[in-house]
């Protein structure tokens, strides 16, 4: 089966099709590269998976066992 062009830009949330919000975003995968929702739009019916890549961004709201707050760490 040949794949076809989709002419729409790629949206967070959006079903690449039709452009809905109406998406039903099955639990999330997570794996190295990053995170992958399974996803079903309810209103055309169209089936894909969203994906997220991750970076790594710093630490927050760092606490020793005595509960002392450590500075925020952003790289």
């Amino acid at each position: 089966m040949e794949e076809r062009k989709i002419d729409n830009y790629p949206e967070e949330g959006k079903c690449p099709l039709c452009s809905s919000k109406n998406v039903y975003f099955y639990p999330m995968n997570r794996d190295d590269a990053g995170l992958t929702y399974h996803a079903k739009c309810e209103d055309c019916g169209a089936k894909y998976d969203e994906c997220y890549d991750l970076i790594f961004a710093g630490n927050w709201n760092i606490y020793d066992k005595e509960n002392n707050k450590y500075e925020d760490m952003p790289t």
